[in-house]
């Protein structure tokens, strides 16, 4: 479900969620390509072909359940 939470937009991403927005088991609904979240678990890895922004560039997820942060493993860049 989601919930909005200082401004901004959150969606459930475990079930039982008892975490407020912003902690755990969120992410941040946005419009365009997300900035790049740190995963807590296989419930919010990223999937193949996700795409995030993370220190100024647009990356791609090249492997599936990627909870590496873009730069070091799982990731392209993509123009």
């Amino acid at each position: 479900h989601l919930s909005r939470d200082g401004g901004k937009t959150w969606k459930n991403l475990t079930p039982a969620n008892v975490w407020t927005p912003g902690v755990s088991g969120w992410g941040e609904v946005t419009t365009g390509i997300p900035a790049w979240v740190q995963p807590t678990g296989s419930q919010d890895a990223y999937a193949i072909g996700a795409k995030v922004t993370y220190q100024g560039q647009t990356w791609t997820s090249t492997i599936a359940a990627n909870v590496w942060a873009p730069g070091v493993a799982g990731w392209t860049v993509t123009p």
